[in-house]
């Protein structure tokens, strides 16, 4: 067909990896700037941290978790390119309207659509690589593609705060006396405009690549299964997939709840400025993120195609046995370069567990059912993960301490998630047995 690549890798391989990856930071941009403008819009809308962990986490992440399962069966049937290049241009419109918001629940609403157009972009990024690279290459990459959300997070924590301060010195200057635009809101046109051109960019410019199986012993004929054909395979497996599915949301909960909160920490408990908690923690998110990221590549892709999917579900239970602990530092008194040190730690090692899931799902499951399987695994992430993290922070801190002991809460929340995490990937991991078959090299 004159619209499919049919090579693996090349330039034009390239240019689709690289302009997906780059969405897709762009997508944690929108996603996490809320996290630096959070004290505004709690001042501006009179909220509790309750509704602001809502804001934050489970309104977006209902209706992102929601909206992956159907988007993830167009993902599996149709052009999977000009779907990504609508969603990016759609979650850049909703991040513009968040710019316009009158109230709270017209901000919920834009939020939601924020996440819903969200959704698809991981999963059909996902689907892509798994058809355009070689095996090794595709530890490598998708573990690039994981390197997203820290990128994003911390490009949204670090240029967010200036942002911020900017906005604000602009509103105070009566430059924008009249429009009803706020700090905030600034902030939130600024960060929306980038994807309308970049979503325009990708349809125009980007192939979809012919679909072909990858690692499976299972093979699937070229008619798109039905949805309950990719359940009844997880259920038949639920030795494996039920810990593993249990472990990855546990995880994302610790993550998200950590970048959604500690500049809110840094700024109540150690009275820094906006701008001085997003230079503090948004080069360390972008940075060891990443780093955690590829390193998880690395060592995927030095185990060759022996046991591979064991070596990946091990090195998830290691890491969330090695970064419960650390959440512990979270109840006793520390300076702010312990706090600091502390949080750095945990974001790495998440960072290696992140990148490394999805790479599992893409070794396990055949073409015409990954998006359903990885959308069905974001589903609980997203859920339980995304969604209750920065909100059930914001309740223990509402109910327990008054809104008085913010870190006190990010510990409670992030040790209990990490100690239920670490158990069901020990699980998952003997939970592996023959579904650990090497697949043919390419």
């Amino acid at each position: 067909m004159k619209d499919e690549i049919s090579v693996r890798g090349g330039p034009g391989a390239t240019f689709t990896i690289s302009l997906l990856i780059l969405c897709y930071v762009l997508s944690n941009i929108d996603r996490q700037i809320v996290s630096v403008l959070a004290n505004d819009i709690k001042a501006d809308f009179a909220l509790s941290d309750s509704e602001l962990g809502a804001l934050q986490g489970f309104t977006f992440t209902a209706f992102y978790a929601v909206a992956g399962i159907p988007i993830a069966r167009l993902i599996d049937g149709v052009s999977r390119v000009r779907l990504a290049a609508a969603f990016v241009g759609l979650w850049s419109v909703m991040t513009l309207l968040c710019g316009m918001a009158g109230n709270f629940l017209q901000l919920l609403l834009y939020r939601a659509g924020t996440a819903c157009a969200e959704a698809g972009l991981p999963t059909a990024s996902l689907s892509i690589f798994a058809d355009l690279l070689e095996r090794r290459r595709l530890a490598w990459v998708s573990a690039l593609l994981m390197t997203a959300p820290y990128l994003g997070g911390g490009l949204a924590l670090l240029a967010g705060g200036w942002l911020l301060d900017e906005a604000r010195w602009l509103v105070a200057s009566g430059g924008l006396s009249g429009t009803g635009l706020t700090a905030w809101k600034l902030v939130f046109l600024a960060v929306g405009l980038p994807g309308i051109g970049l979503g325009i960019l990708m349809w125009f410019t980007l192939r979809e690549p012919r679909r072909r199986q990858i690692a499976t012993a299972e093979a699937v004929g070229e008619e798109v299964p039905r949805t309950s054909a990719v359940v009844g395979l997880l259920v038949q497996r639920k030795a494996f997939w039920l810990p593993f599915m249990l472990a990855v949301p546990f995880m994302v909960l610790t993550l998200f709840a950590q970048i959604a909160w500690m500049p809110a920490v840094l700024m109540r408990e150690y009275h820094l400025s906006a701008s001085a908690a997003g230079l503090l923690v948004g080069p360390l998110v972008l940075v060891l993120g990443v780093v955690g990221s590829l390193l998880s590549g690395l060592l995927i892709a030095r185990q060759g195609d022996r046991a591979i999917v064991s070596y990946c579900v091990s090195l998830m239970a290691r890491v969330a046995c090695l970064a419960m602990p650390l959440s512990l530092l979270y109840f006793v008194p520390m300076s702010l370069p312990a706090a600091v040190i502390a949080y750095a730690a945990q974001i790495f090692l998440l960072a290696i567990f992140t990148a490394t899931w999805p790479l599992t799902i893409q070794l396990l499951v055949p073409n015409r059912i990954r998006a359903r399987a990885i959308a069905i695994v974001n589903l609980t992430g997203a859920l339980i993960g995304q969604g209750m993290g920065p909100f059930v922070v914001g309740l223990i801190n509402d109910r327990l301490w008054l809104g008085s002991r913010l870190q006190l809460s990010l510990g409670c929340t992030v040790s209990l998630s990490l100690g239920v995490a670490a158990i069901a990937a020990i699980m998952a991991r003997k939970g592996v047995g023959d579904l650990d078959i090497a697949p043919p090299s390419r």
